[in-house]
């Protein structure tokens, strides 16, 4: 029996992230009542559909999906008060992705950062305590499962905190917290075993920050910067010596075997 096109039901679409408000207008005034009544800190529906919709456009495979929602937050004046929300998700998003290592995510939380930034409509200053500490932990981050080759994305990760770190400084004049990140940056070079990609994130940050600051940082440790460069391997090198090694012993086995037999 053919069904009609009348008689087939609707299909139910989810909705895109930039049809989240006009989706919310229509849900029942009581369910938004409810919710509301909670704490008056509680988001209202229309606002918790938005930063579901939003984060999961962001961290899912389709760019072109993240590049709208990107623009969304980059744009839309009624941000403000899903800040603190937006602000503590990106805090615990960073502190999993880096236990987990997965450094795409990590980059587009950064991106989330970089578009508050760039909405001149919000203002992310009373959450910056929040925001500023996962910048920086993907800016000098130790670990060898990230940082698998000079090709790695982790490089373009610490340039672009690099650069968010430094947008802040430029759109909020917080007293000292220059100075303060600039101790951050030099506490790099102070540790006994200095980490070649993170001694990159942070070089590349006291360039952004001025010629005063690359003379008094960057340049009492460039003996620093030597001998990371020196002893610097990545990941893939030392698992392809390690590999090597074992096959240059199983040669060897096998050579003695052959003069034995």
């Amino acid at each position: 029996m053919e069904v009609t096109a009348a008689e087939k039901p609707p299909i139910k679409r989810k909705p895109g992230p930039l049809l989240i408000k006009e989706a919310a207008r229509k849900m029942p005034k009581t369910e938004q009542v409810q919710i509301k009544t909670t704490t008056t800190h509680t988001p209202s529906v229309e606002q918790q559909i938005f930063f579901k919709e939003i984060m999961e456009t962001i961290m899912g495979s389709d760019e072109t999906k993240r590049t709208e929602a990107i623009h969304c937050l980059r744009t839309d004046p009624g941000l403000q008060p899903l800040i603190p929300r937006f602000s503590n998700a990106i805090a615990e998003g960073v502190r999993c992705n880096l236990i987990q290592e997965t450094v795409a995510f990590l980059i587009y939380l950064m991106r989330i950062i970089e578009a508050f930034v760039q909405n001149n409509t919000i203002n992310i200053e009373k959450c910056l305590h929040e925001l500023i500490p996962p910048i920086i932990s993907c800016l000098v981050v130790r670990s060898p499962g990230i940082d698998v080759g000079p090709r790695s994305a982790s490089w373009t990760l610490r340039e672009f905190c690099a650069k968010l770190l430094h947008k802040i400084v430029q759109r909020y004049k917080i007293p000292q917290l220059k100075e303060r990140l600039v101790r951050v940056f030099s506490n790099a070079f102070t540790r006994r075993d200095p980490y070649l990609p993170t001694l990159y994130g942070v070089i590349f940050a006291i360039n952004l920050f001025g010629p005063e600051v690359i003379e008094n940082i960057l340049f009492p440790n460039l003996s620093a910067v030597k001998n990371a460069i020196n002893s610097y391997r990545p990941i893939n090198e030392r698992r392809f010596n390690q590999e090597r090694t074992q096959q240059e012993k199983a040669n060897d086995f096998e050579k003695r075997s052959n003069f034995l037999v």
